[in-house]
């Protein structure tokens, strides 16, 4: 699922992240397929949240990335949905689980 949600948003954070030629290959280089994520991230922490809804917890999974060693990747994640993706920040953020739970 973390997987499927990155690969759709790849191209934006490569626009985001805005790397050209010889820095997009060795940080960020297009890719084909869903397993090509793989080579680029890595899981460092798993973290359980204090905000949950109908007895579930939210939860975040923290990464380091290719594409930024000092922000990482990050993602908020409640039951099968990710709630939200972006730095390593997001994944440890109680107020990102309870805007998502408000909504």
């Amino acid at each position: 699922m973390v997987l499927k949600v990155l690969f759709k948003n790849y191209k934006d954070l490569q626009d985001y992240y805005g790397y050209e030629d010889e820095e997009l290959e060795r940080f960020m280089p297009d890719i084909n397929e869903i397993n090509d994520l793989k080579n680029l991230i890595g899981l460092l922490n798993v973290h359980i949240m204090n905000v949950h809804k109908d007895g579930m917890a939210y939860f975040g999974l923290e990464f380091d990335c290719t594409w930024d060693e000092e922000h990482g990747f990050g993602v908020m994640i409640y039951k099968n949905n990710v709630v939200e993706l972006g730095v390593a920040d997001i994944s440890i953020l109680t107020w990102v689980a309870e805007r998502a739970n408000s909504q």
